[in-house]
C-alpha cells in the first residue's frame, strides 16, 4: 500500500515536473531567440521567472532519484550525499527565485500602471535591485546551508532542508539517536 502511494507519488511529481520544465525551457528559449531578446524590464523578468522555474521543474524532477540510496523515505534513491547536496541547493534556491521573480514583475506591473513609470527608469531605478537583491539572498542562504550540511533526504519527495537521521534530535534521543546533519535546519526553514 505505502509503496503503491509512493510510487504514484513520484511518477506524478516526475511528470508533470517534466511539463513544467518543457514549457519554462520554451519560453525562456523564445526570449532569447526573438529579435528583442532581453532588451526590456517585462522581458528580464519573465527570462527570470522561466530560467527559476527550470530549476525548479528540475530540482523536483530529480527529487525522488537524488537522495542517498537506501534513504527510508526514499524508495526511487539512487544517490547519495553529493547528489542530496545539489537537489537540495538547487530546490531551496527555486522554490525562493520563482515567487520573489513573480512579485518582481507584480512591482514591475504596480509602477507601469499606477506611477506610469517607463521601462527605462524602471531599469535604472528598481529592476537592477530586484535581480541583485534575489541572487544575493538565496545564494547567500543557500550557500551557508550547504556549508553547515543542512540539505537531506525528506518524505516529500527531494532533499531539502532536513536532519539527519530522520527523526533525530526530538524528546527521546534514545530512539533514534543524535543528529549527524541538518543540526540548524530550522533556522532555515525559518529564514527561507
Amino acid at each position: 500500500q505505502n509503496i503503491m502511494s509512493t510510487t504514484i507519488k513520484y511518477a506524478i511529481q516526475v511528470s508533470t515536473s517534466s511539463c513544467s520544465l518543457i514549457a519554462s525551457s520554451t519560453i525562456a528559449s523564445m526570449i532569447l531567440t526573438s529579435p528583442n531578446r532581453l532588451s526590456s524590464p517585462y522581458r528580464r523578468l519573465i527570462f527570470g521567472l522561466s530560467v527559476s522555474d527550470i530549476f525548479q521543474s528540475l530540482a523536483i524532477l530529480t527529487g525522488p532519484f537524488a537522495p542517498p540510496k537506501g534513504s527510508v523515505f526514499n524508495p526511487w534513491a539512487v544517490g547519495n550525499t553529493v547528489t542530496c547536496n545539489i537537489n537540495g541547493f538547487m530546490a531551496t534556491n527555486a522554490f525562493s527565485f520563482v515567487p520573489m521573480y513573480t512579485t518582481s514583475l507584480c512591482i514591475y506591473y504596480v509602477c507601469k500602471l499606477t506611477r506610469r513609470m517607463s521601462d527605462e527608469v524602471f531599469a535604472t531605478r528598481i529592476e537592477w535591485i530586484l535581480h541583485v537583491g534575489i541572487f544575493l539572498f538565496n545564494s547567500t542562504l543557500t550557500t551557508v546551508a550547504l556549508a553547515l550540511d543542512t540539505y537531506n533526504a525528506t518524505p516529500v519527495g527531494f532533499c531539502y532542508y532536513e536532519s539527519y537521521p530522520s527523526g533525530c534530535g526530538n524528546e527521546v534521543p534514545s530512539q533514534i539517536g543524535h543528529c549527524t546533519r541538518g543540526l540548524y535546519n530550522q533556522i532555515f526553514w525559518a529564514v527561507g
